[in-house]
């Protein structure tokens, strides 16, 4: 409390709650410690939003579900784009869905895994969703692989 008066930011008791994380080797005894803020006690909860990045108790949860949030996010975004020709089929040309590709999906996708560090399995989840996404910008089948699909990856990073 002290600390939010000297730096003039005011505490929110509705939005401020108590995360109780599992980490190995932690005493137990240490876990139900009373949290306050205003005389009043902070609410425990399994996992609370911050920044638009969901926090759980325990860290493969947290990446887990920011994950499938970021590929639910990045594909309704993609959807709201398919008004514009974004789609591949007499739409617009594959250079220019690619560059709306990189500036308004890929941002959405990417978004709080600097934090989360997802593991091998959720980074193959977002390769897969990107490789899709990708091939039906370029009007190709799922399990062809052509070097003009290669050309465009390549433009693509």
């Amino acid at each position: 409390m002290q600390n939010s008066i000297t730096h003039r930011y005011k505490l929110q008791p509705q939005k401020s709650v108590v995360i109780e994380v599992n980490k190995k080797g932690r005493n137990q005894q240490d876990k139900n410690l009373p949290l306050q803020i205003n005389q009043d006690d902070m609410p425990t909860v399994e996992k609370s939003a911050h920044l638009g990045i969901l926090r759980s108790k325990s860290n493969q949860k947290t990446e887990n579900s920011q994950i499938e949030q970021n590929i639910t996010k990045a594909r309704r975004t993609a959807y709201s784009l398919l008004s514009t020709g974004f789609y591949g089929k007499n739409g617009l040309d594959p250079i220019t869905s690619i560059s709306l590709y990189k500036t308004y999906v890929q941002p959405v996708l990417m978004y709080g895994l600097e934090i989360v560090q997802p593991k091998q399995t959720n980074l193959k989840k977002l390769e897969v969703f990107q490789k899709n996404i990708l091939k039906q910008i370029l009007m190709l089948q799922i399990q062809q692989y052509t070097s003009y699909q290669a050309y465009y990856l390549s433009k693509l990073y």
